[in-house]
């Protein structure tokens, strides 16, 4: 109380400051090669070189491709931001509120389908040819960094 006047102090709500970001690779595997497993390729479900899951120095990056940030769980409830991967391969999504989110990048659709073309995920693996949709729980004003893909465009696992 300041000369009989009660100064309330209203915390703010979530200024909206966290980040999710990372890197979008074409894990190249060449099954074509003589060796029985080449370099930057690891045995695949059936057996089959795929890629590594790991950004080797000559696996390109994935330039535009898109990915969805939706608010809520996974599946998500309303799209709250789309990105397309920078020239070097990164993607960030900043000023966040602190809360949940379902991260979505789907080969199929768009321009995905160009940039990515057919094959598999190797980063998240075990997630075969479909969409990566990944659910983020963010503290306020976290920085989650490092949020990877990795997609063998080598492996066609389906129409």
């Amino acid at each position: 109380m300041h000369q009989g006047v009660t100064v309330t102090m209203l915390l703010a709500a979530d200024p909206g400051t966290a980040v999710v970001s990372g890197l979008i690779w074409l894990d190249v595997c060449d099954p074509t090669v003589e060796n029985a497993l080449p370099d930057g390729c690891v045995p695949g479900p059936a057996g089959q070189a795929i890629g590594n899951g790991r950004a080797d120095p000559l696996d390109p990056v994935a330039w535009s491709a898109w990915l969805v940030l939706w608010s809520g769980a996974c599946p998500g409830e309303l799209a709250y931001a789309a990105r397309a991967s920078e020239q070097d391969g990164t993607y960030e999504f900043t000023g966040l509120p602190a809360g949940s989110y379902c991260l979505v990048i789907d080969p199929t659709v768009g321009d995905n389908v160009r940039v990515l073309g057919a094959g598999t995920w190797t980063l998240p693996a075990g997630l075969g040819s479909g969409p990566v949709i990944l659910p983020i729980d963010l503290a306020p004003a976290e920085e989650r960094r490092g949020v990877n893909f990795a997609y063998d465009p080598s492996e066609v696992t389906g129409p």
